[in-house]
């Protein structure tokens, strides 16, 4: 495993573009073998920040007002698996964000529950996760039927969120620039 993950590494590497963080699909990237291979490999590419996959319960609640046993056994089941994982990252000093929110709503992160978590955003560094595109599309890297890009999209675009934002003081960064901005 630790030879594809530097393969990949080093694929990106050889594009001369800034690497700006490390995920994996289906947040993979928990998998304490893939981990390791990361926390190695990650130091001889600059370090860039890796995804904690925690969506908190409480804000993530209040932002939706739904689903509570739902996001409660989520949070629960992700806190688990990522301490662990932040000590991990910690030891190898690669920065991580705090939070991660939309990971409940998944292809669903509509303009009310954007804003609901903008104005429920505990202190930190979050990422706001969706799958913004303009349509749904075929074939087999199409998204599940249940996803709402086009809405995922409006709500990233609205007025609404974008005021919601600046009133609350809030801009939108990569993983990169936000990590760098509190270390």
């Amino acid at each position: 495993m630790s030879a594809e993950i530097t393969a990949q590494f080093e694929r990106f590497v050889g594009t001369g573009l800034t690497l700006d963080h490390v995920n994996a699909h289906k947040h993979f990237h928990l998998h304490p073998v893939l981990l390791r291979s990361i926390a190695d490999i990650a130091p001889r590419v600059g370090r860039p920040p890796v995804r904690t996959p925690l969506e908190p319960f409480i804000p993530s609640f209040r932002a939706g007002r739904n689903r509570a046993f739902g996001r409660l056994l989520s949070s629960l089941f992700y806190f688990a698996h990522t301490r662990r994982m932040r000590r991990r990252l910690r030891e190898a000093g690669i920065p991580s964000n705090d939070h991660l929110f939309g990971l409940n709503d998944s292809g669903a992160l509509i303009e009310p529950l954007l804003l609901g978590l903008l104005d429920h955003l505990p202190d930190g560094i979050s990422e706001i996760y969706c799958h913004p595109a303009t349509r749904s599309w075929k074939g087999s890297d199409n998204l599940p039927s249940g996803y709402r890009p086009g809405s995922e999209l409006a709500a990233l675009l609205s007025p609404a969120v974008k005021e919601t934002m600046e009133r609350r003081g809030l801009r939108p960064l990569s993983y990169r620039a936000a990590l760098n901005s509190v270390t």
